[in-house]
Parts: structure tokens; sequence; C-alpha cells
């Protein structure tokens, strides 16, 4: 991105890291007006919403498939990347509306899959909201998750809050690309 990164450290003191990253300031779009019709999340429901949890850690599954059946939410399972592939793969189109997933798993870790699903040739590919859930949480692992494709990164232990206005919020994020397509 052509960018640097400067390190300075004093023993005892700390130290101070300063991320340089060139961006052009934009203008405003002459539609973005839309905060006019000002949604709230709460606008937004979940109930009967169908979910694809991915994830290698049993209890994790287990905890994720409660909070969002708690929320009305219909759930199937993935032990892994591979396995949430192929079966996303199957599924009809907009079957699912949204898919949790792990990064660290066998066989093919959350970012390769989220790559997977985002490259294939079906509508809802691009569009299904992909949240990722992991125990690591620093910059760089949200920027990666970002990167393969994902729309919202998640720190574990999850929190059932969360979880629903990440996917709340997602919903809102497709209405307004959803408006912007049809300006």
């Amino acid at each position: 991105m052509d960018g640097s990164i400067e390190l300075k450290s004093k023993v005892g003191v700390g130290t101070t890291v300063i991320v340089k990253i060139p961006f052009k300031i934009g203008t405003q779009d002459e539609n973005s007006n839309l905060s006019d019709k000002s949604v709230s999340l709460d606008d937004y429901s979940v109930e009967g919403m169908r979910a694809l949890v991915v994830e290698d850690n049993e209890l994790n599954m287990e905890i994720a498939r409660c909070i969002l059946e708690e929320s009305g939410m219909e759930v199937t399972c993935a032990a892994d990347g591979k396995e949430a592939v192929e079966i996303f793969e199957k599924s009809e189109p907009d079957y699912f509306g949204v898919i949790y997933m792990d990064i660290m798993m066998p066989r093919l870790n959350g970012l390769d899959a989220a790559r997977t699903i985002r490259e294939m040739k079906r509508r809802d590919a691009m569009r299904v909201p992909i949240i990722a859930m992991s125990a690591n949480a620093f910059a760089e692992d949200i920027i990666n998750s970002r990167l393969a494709g994902m729309n919202v990164h998640l720190a574990k232990p999850l929190d059932a809050e969360k979880m629903i206005v990440a996917l709340k919020q997602c919903m809102a994020d497709n209405r307004d690309v959803k408006l912007h397509e049809d300006l």
C-alpha cells in the first residue's frame, strides 16, 4: 500500500508504533443522502434466518448454535472450512442469510473457505455476510479476515449481543448497497 511502519522503543519506557498509509481524500457522492431514510438496527430482524456456523471446536460450535437459535435463527453446522464450502455449494442460492466462520481450522481454514465462497459463480456468494469468529483479534488478523472477504471480525469468547449486532450491521450495509444499485 506504499506506506511505512516506524518503531521507536526505549527499555523500561515503552514502544511507539507509527503506521503511515497514503489515502486520497474522496469527494462525497451526490447519492450519499441515504441517511434521509434513517434506519435503526432495531428495524432488522434475524428471526427465521438461516445461519451456517463453521467451527472445529465442539463447545464453541454449541455456544454459537445456542446463541443464534435463541435469537430465532435456524442453524446448520460445519466442522471445518472444507465442509462449509461443500454445504454452501450444495445449498440453493440465498438459502443462508449469514455464515459465522472460525479462522483456524483443520483441512481448510476460515480465510481460505471465505475466499472460496466469494469466488463461487452464484448470485449470493458475494452478498452473504461472512462473520469471522477468532481468538486472534490483532489488527493484522482483522485485516486478513477482511482481505479474505469477511464482513466483520468478532473476537472470542463469543458474545451473544455482538454476534447479532454484527449481523444486523451487515444487513444494514447490504441494504445501503442495494439502494445504491437501484439509484
